[in-house]
């Protein structure tokens, strides 16, 4: 039996690359959570929204770039939900999560944006799609830019930009 080399570690690594789907969820729950203060915050103080706002993008970047096992809120997840939880009974792949985390801190960028210049609505529009996306993560399962995910890794590999 011959293999290429690096098969082995392509399926362990495609094996490793998942995570239990309850972090993700929680991830979502606790960044509605923060999309919302961020909302209610604007109406008070552009400037704090944008600050609020601007740590959430900064979440997003550390999950689009380390994944679901680097990202704050998967660290407590980790560390403090998921021992009083039941044997994991599905995973999800780590792709499309890393994805996700990335619409999600371009949707950050540009509320942050609109909220630190005073286009208020601009800021209001981008976190609420961002509300949106994470809410239905979190109350429904459905991840917005895991759906997307395989789309444009398809558009990738047929060479269109995405």
């Amino acid at each position: 039996m011959t293999s290429e080399p690096g098969s082995l570690s392509k399926t362990t690594a495609a094996v490793v690359d998942q995570v239990d789907v309850r972090g993700p969820r929680f991830a979502a729950w606790v960044t509605t959570v923060v999309l919302v203060v961020t909302l209610l915050v604007s109406s008070v103080s552009l400037t704090a929204a944008a600050v609020i706002l601007g740590v959430q993008a900064v979440v997003f970047a550390i999950g689009a770039l380390g994944g679901p096992r680097k990202h704050p809120y998967g660290l407590i997840f980790a560390k403090y939900v998921a021992p009083r939880l039941a044997p994991v009974s599905e995973k999800e792949p780590v792709p499309p999560l890393k994805f996700a985390q990335s619409v999600g801190f371009g949707f950050a960028v540009v509320g942050f944006v609109g909220f630190a210049t005073s286009l208020g609505t601009l800021g209001l529009i981008a976190t609420g799609f961002a509300l949106i996306a994470a809410f239905l993560n979190a109350a429904f399962a459905i991840c917005l830019g895991c759906q997307l995910y395989p789309l444009i890794a398809r558009l990738r590999r047929s060479g269109i930009p995405a």
